[in-house]
C-alpha cells in the first residue's frame, strides 16, 4: 500500500489561512452555505522514495436517503517530496440556496477503495437564535481556545453533540491537560468560545499555588486574544531512514497546544535559564518497521568552538511515528549560566549531521510593556507588492487593499535604535496576521544582524 489515512475534514469558507489551513467546521447554516468542501489528507508511504499516481474520488451522500449529491474525480500525481498529501474539493453554488437543512456525509476514496468518511450538518437560521427547542434534532458544535499571558495557544477543545431532546438549557463539558500535574503552569489564561466561525464570548481563569472555590458566574465578553503559531519549516535534507523537518530553539520549558513551544533564537542573559532545542525529522520507515537511533545534541560557542554541552539520547523510532520530535536543553534553574554570545545547536543521528540552528544571548535587559531597552517603535506602514518586493522609493502605503489586485501585503517597521553604541545586535521579529474571525492568516519571521550602528532600523 502507498498510503495511510490521516484525516478528513469539512469546511465552508474557501479562504486559505496560514500554512494552507481552512476554517474547519461540520455544522453550517442554510443562509451561509455556498460551497461545502472536504479536505482529505493521508500519509505518503512512498515519501522520499518514488512518485506514484492515484485516483482520488469524493462523494457527498444525504445521510437518511443515501442519495448521491455529487461525485468528484481527481487524478493526482503524488510526489515523493510530499510527506503528507492534502486533497481538497467542494460542491455548491456561488450564493446560498443549494444546500438545504439535513445531515450529509463526505466519502473519500483512493483508487476505488473507501478510505475515510465524515458527516456534516446544515441548520436553518432560527435554530441559532435560541429557537432550537422547536427542533427535534439540533447539531451543536462549539470550539474553545485557551491562551496564556503571551497569547500562545495553550489548548484547543471541540464539542459536538446532537441536541435531540428540545432542552432549554445545554450543559457543555470539555477539558484539556495531561494525566500528571505539570502541563498547567502558574499564570493567567483566557478562553475564547467560537461558534459558527464567530467568537461569541471569552472568559479568564488563573493557575496559582492553591485551588480557589468557584463563587459566582463567569461573565463572557468580546475581548479576544489571537493565537500564535509557528513558522513554516525550512527545506528538508534527505537521509536513509529519516529526513530533516526543522530544528528550532526555545527558552521556556512550558508545553503548549500539541506540544509546541515558545520558539525563539534571541534571549537576554537576565531571563535565560535553559537553552533548549527541538529537532524534528520525518520517519521514512513510517508504517513499515521500528528502528533504533542514537541522537546527539551539542551546543557549541560559535566564536571559540568550545563545546558547551553534549546530550546523547538513544531512541526507538516506532513505525507509527510519522514525524519524530526530540527535545532537550542545558542550563540552570536560575539565570546566570548562559553569557552573551553566539551559539549553535548541532544535531546528529547515528553520527551523521541532521542539521543545526543558531541562537544568541544578549545583555541589554528585559523587555516589558513600559520599557524597551532595544528600540522605540516609530512607525508601521503597509504596502502591496510583487513576490520580489519593492524598493523604498517605489512603495505606495495603504490602509485598505483591493482584493482583486493584491498579491503580497508587506509590513514596514521603522525603529529608533537605542543600542547605537553596540557594534552588533541580533534582531528577531515575529509578525502574525489575523482575519476578522481571529484565524491566523499569515505568519512572518524576521531575523537580521544589525551591525552598522545606525540610529534608525
Amino acid at each position: 500500500m502507498n498510503y495511510k489515512k490521516k484525516e478528513l475534514k469539512t469546511y465552508g469558507v474557501l479562504e486559505s489561512l496560514h500554512q494552507g489551513l481552512r476554517r474547519y467546521r461540520s455544522v453550517l447554516d442554510e443562509a451561509e452555505a455556498c460551497y461545502i468542501n472536504a479536505e482529505f489528507s493521508f500519509y505518503n508511504l512512498q515519501f522520499d522514495q518514488a512518485d506514484w499516481n492515484a485516483n482520488i474520488t469524493f462523494r457527498v451522500l444525504e445521510h437518511f436517503t443515501n442519495r448521491e449529491i455529487c461525485k468528484l474525480e481527481k487524478p493526482t500525481l503524488i510526489s515523493k517530496d510530499q510527506n503528507v498529501v492534502y486533497v481538497r474539493d467542494g460542491w455548491g453554488t456561488p450564493q446560498p440556496g443549494f444546500w438545504k437543512r439535513g445531515t450529509y456525509k463526505w466519502e473519500a476514496y483512493i483508487d476505488g477503495a473507501l478510505v475515510d468518511e465524515i458527516y456534516f450538518y446544515l441548520n436553518v437560521e432560527l435554530t441559532l437564535r435560541n429557537k432550537a427547542t422547536q427542533l427535534d434534532n439540533f447539531p451543536l458544535e462549539i470550539y474553545f481556545y485557551v491562551y496564556n499571558e503571551q497569547q500562545y495557544l495553550k489548548a484547543q477543545m471541540g464539542y459536538f453533540a446532537h441536541i435531540n431532546d428540545r432542552r432549554a438549557e445545554i450543559v457543555l463539558e470539555s477539558g484539556y491537560g495531561v494525566r500528571e500535574p505539570g502541563f498547567w503552569q502558574k499564570g493567567n489564561y483566557t478562553v475564547n468560545i467560537v461558534f459558527m466561525d464567530t467568537v461569541i464570548g471569552s472568559f479568564a481563569f488563573n493557575v496559582g499555588d492553591s485551588n480557589v472555590p468557584f463563587s459566582g458566574v463567569w461573565a463572557t465578553n468580546s475581548a479576544v486574544l489571537p493565537p500564535i503559531t509557528n513558522a513554516p519549516p525550512p527545506a528538508a535534507i534527505a537521509k536513509d531512514k529519516y529526513k530533516l523537518k526543522e530544528i528550532k530553539s526555545y527558552g521556556s520549558l512550558e508545553s503548549l497546544f500539541q506540544g509546541n513551544r515558545r520558539y525563539r533564537s534571541v534571549f537576554d542573559e537576565s531571563e535565560i535559564c535553559y537553552a533548549n532545542v527541538e529537532a524534528a525529522f520525518y520517519n521514512i520507515l513510517f508504517s513499515e518497521e521500528d528502528w533504533e537511533a542514537t541522537i546527539l545534541l551539542r551546543a557549541i560557542n560559535y566564536h571559540t568552538y568550545a563545546e558547551v554541552c553534549r546530550l546523547e539520547k538513544k531512541m526507538t523510532i516506532a513505525q507509527d511515528q510519522n514525524v519524530v520530535y526530540v527535545r532537550d536543553g542545558w542550563g540552570t534553574p536560575e539565570p546566570g549560566f548562559w553569557k552573551q554570545g553566539t551559539y549553535r545547536w548541532e544535531v546528529t543521528i547515528d553520527g551523521k549531521l541532521l542539521g543545526e540552528t543558531y541562537f544568541y544571548i544578549v545583555n541589554n535587559g528585559l523587555l516589558s510593556a513600559d520599557d524597551n531597552p532595544y528600540f522605540d517603535l516609530k512607525s508601521i506602514k503597509l504596502f502591496e507588492g510583487p513576490y520580489e518586493g519593492l524598493e523604498m522609493g517605489k512603495r505606495i502605503y495603504l490602509e485598505k487593499f483591493d482584493h482583486k489586485t493584491t498579491r503580497y501585503i508587506n509590513v514596514e517597521l521603522t525603529l529608533e535604535n537605542k543600542l547605537t553604541n553596540m557594534p552588533y545586535m541580533p534582531l528577531e521579529f515575529q509578525v502574525n496576521v489575523y482575519n476578522d474571525s481571529h484565524f491566523l492568516k499569515a505568519y512572518m519571521s524576521v531575523f537580521k544582524h544589525i551591525n552598522d550602528q545606525l540610529p534608525k532600523l
